[in-house]
C-alpha cells in the first residue's frame, strides 16, 4: 500500500495556483477568510490513484499507470466534496482525462512564464504606446482578406476560436500597426528590425519549450501584458497578432507537440 505525499508550502501554493483558487470540478473557492485568517478548503487528490483497487483500474483500463504517484504532476487540488466523489465515482477515466488536461495545461503554463524574465521587449514599449493611444482616433483601414497567410500556420487541430481571433484582429488593424512603424522608423530606422527580432526570440524561446501553439499565442499577449502594465491586453494582442502575419511568429505549420 502506497504511503501519502506530505507536500510543504511550496507545493501547497502551486497546486493551488494551478486551478487558480478554484476546485475544477464545481468551482467552488478553495480558501476562505475566517476570523481573520486565511482557512485552506482544498484537499490534494491523486489523479491517478494512490492505492487504485481493481475496480479503479477496470474503469481506467487503457490508462497508463503513473510511475511516481506521489509526484506533483498526479496532484490536483480539489475541494473536500469532490475529492471524495472523484474517489467513489463510476466515472472515474472521464474525470481523470479532465484532470489530466489541466494538469498538463498548468505545466505547459508554468514553463512558458519562466521564460518571461529571460525575454528582452522593451523596444515594443514605444510601438504599444502608439497604438494605445490611436486606435481611439484611427479609422480602420482593412487589410485584403486574400493576403492573410495565417491559415497556413497551423495544423487541423488548432483551436479554431483562436483562428478566428487572430484573423479579425489582422483585418482590422494591420494596416494601422504598418503605418506607426513607418512612424517610427522616420525616428529610429533601426526600430522596427529590432522590435520583430524581440518577438521573433520571445516566440522561439516558447517554442523551444514544446509549449502547444494556442498557449505560446496565449503567453505572448500575456507577457507584454504584464512587461507594460500601463497599456491595455486588446493593444498587446494587436501586436502579437499582427507578427504572426508577418511571420516573426509561427513562421510554419505548427505540428501537434502533445503526441
Amino acid at each position: 500500500m502506497g504511503n501519502r505525499k506530505s507536500l510543504g508550502n511550496s507545493e501547497q501554493s502551486l497546486l493551488y495556483n494551478e486551478v487558480n483558487g478554484l476546485c475544477p470540478e464545481c468551482l467552488n473557492t478553495l480558501m476562505k477568510i475566517s476570523k481573520g485568517s486565511l482557512v485552506s478548503l482544498k484537499e490534494n487528490a491523486h489523479c491517478y490513484p494512490l492505492n487504485a483497487t481493481k475496480k479503479d483500474k477496470e474503469l481506467l483500463e487503457g490508462v497508463e499507470e503513473v510511475e511516481d504517484l506521489n509526484s506533483l504532476d498526479n496532484f490536483i487540488a480539489l475541494c473536500p466534496t469532490c475529492h471524495s466523489f472523484y474517489d467513489k465515482s463510476e466515472k472515474k477515466k472521464e474525470l481523470y482525462d479532465k484532470y489530466k488536461k489541466i494538469k498538463i495545461n498548468a505545466i505547459n503554463t508554468r514553463m512558458a512564464r519562466e521564460t518571461y524574465f529571460d525575454c528582452n521587449v522593451k523596444e515594443i514599449k514605444a510601438l504599444l504606446e502608439k497604438i494605445y493611444s490611436e486606435l481611439k482616433t484611427y479609422n480602420n483601414e482593412l487589410l485584403d482578406s486574400n493576403a492573410l497567410n495565417i491559415n497556413k500556420k497551423f495544423n487541423k487541430d488548432f483551436d479554431n476560436t483562436i483562428m478566428r481571433d487572430i484573423t479579425q484582429t489582422v483585418l482590422f488593424n494591420y494596416t494601422i500597426v504598418n503605418k506607426i512603424l513607418e512612424e517610427l522608423s522616420q525616428e529610429d530606422p533601426e526600430l522596427p528590425d529590432a522590435i520583430a527580432q524581440q518577438i521573433h526570440s520571445a516566440y522561439f524561446t516558447l517554442k523551444r519549450k514544446k509549449i502547444p501553439p494556442e498557449l505560446i499565442y496565449k503567453s505572448l499577449i500575456e507577457m507584454l501584458s504584464l512587461y507594460f502594465k500601463d497599456f491595455s491586453e486588446e493593444s498587446c494582442k494587436i501586436i502579437i497578432c499582427y507578427y504572426i502575419q508577418r511571420c516573426e511568429v509561427f513562421e510554419e505549420v505548427f505540428e501537434d507537440v502533445s503526441k
